[in-house]
């Protein structure tokens, strides 16, 4: 993918990055861009984009004053429910976990 569309995924992570939206913005079909995405960086964008929301959260649930509310909602996930799934299942840790042990080291 071009530094342009890199630079749009960072700009844009809080926004609803849906397959249909980024594939009108690139101008070309959904499936293409899709399989043009996951050629170029191996991986879907789908993944890609909750990715970088969970290296967002991760960050900022190191802030020991940012709470576990605040960095959801910061990262922009649609669900707290999927944020809290999709980050145990990513990070091997609660959120709670992870707070607490990087509050512990950090």
């Amino acid at each position: 993918m071009c530094s342009y569309g890199k630079k749009y995924f960072s700009e844009n992570l809080t926004e609803d990055l849906s397959i249909e939206f980024l594939s009108e913005r690139a101008y070309i079909g959904e499936s293409n861009f899709y399989r043009t995405f996951k050629h170029e960086l191996g991986v879907s964008p789908n993944d890609f984009i909750i990715e970088e929301r969970l290296k967002i959260a991760e960050s900022l649930l190191r802030n020991p004053r940012m709470s576990v509310k605040e960095a959801y909602l910061a990262s922009s996930f649609n669900s707290f429910f999927y944020f809290c799934r999709i980050f145990k299942k990513k990070k091997n840790l609660s959120l709670i976990e992870f707070k607490e042990k990087s509050n512990i080291f950090g």
